[in-house]
């Protein structure tokens, strides 16, 4: 009986001995095939490096030619004409100053900035450093897109377009920084006029 019961607990003894080198052989293999993967992501992220330079490239001046759009709305003494409840009466009737206004602002957000996003959606599924920056940039794009609304208050839609060209700005930036290894000129994006008002004046871009 002594032996046999011997007998049982070797043979578990080597059973669960087997069990455990199985899952750290199991463990192992997952932590091989992540460690595959990153670097096979590297090495094409290194292959693919004069691409994703020149994607970088095309979506920070696709950012400053929508940061030069904004810079004409804001500019635009009519603006306040085309936003809030009343904006929305006069935007419906073809050729008022606000019909044109409100035009310019569905094109703003609807096509440029689409087009800027749908960008930056495709470079995040990419490895690197382009991969990387538009990953952490998205979302918050895409959240001031959709803030904004020329329905809201002229001074709210003012304060968001501003939000939405610090936020252009500032991924131009961390793209000519991270990705192309470069500093980013600020001359061009200084304010225009001078004003403590988020709504009466522009900010100065700059990466937090």
């Amino acid at each position: 009986q002594a032996d046999r019961q011997f007998q049982l607990d070797v043979l578990g003894a080597k059973e669960k001995t087997a069990q455990r080198q199985a899952d750290t052989k199991r463990k192992q293999d997952l932590e091989d095939y992540r460690l595959k993967k990153e670097i096979d992501l590297d090495v094409k992220a290194q292959a693919d490096e004069p691409r994703q330079k020149n994607t970088a490239k095309n979506i920070i001046s696709s950012n400053e030619r929508l940061i030069n759009n904004i810079d004409e709305l804001l500019d635009d003494p009519g603006l306040g004409t085309a936003t809030g409840k009343s904006g929305f009466a006069t935007g419906l009737i073809p050729g008022s100053k606000a019909y044109d206004i409100r035009s310019n602002i569905k094109t703003l957000t609807a096509n440029q900035a689409f087009q800027t996003l749908q960008a930056i959606r495709d470079a995040s599924k990419t490895g690197g450093a382009l991969g990387q920056v538009s990953e952490r940039e998205l979302d918050l794009l895409e959240k001031t897109v959709a803030s904004l609304d020329p329905n809201q208050s002229d001074k709210q839609f003012k304060k968001n377009l501003i939000k939405f060209r610090d936020v252009l700005g500032k991924t131009s930036a961390k793209y000519s920084q991270e990705v192309l290894n470069e500093p980013y000129e600020y001359e061009k994006y200084k304010p225009k006029k001078d004003s403590s008002s988020l709504t009466d004046g522009y900010r100065l871009l700059g990466v937090e």
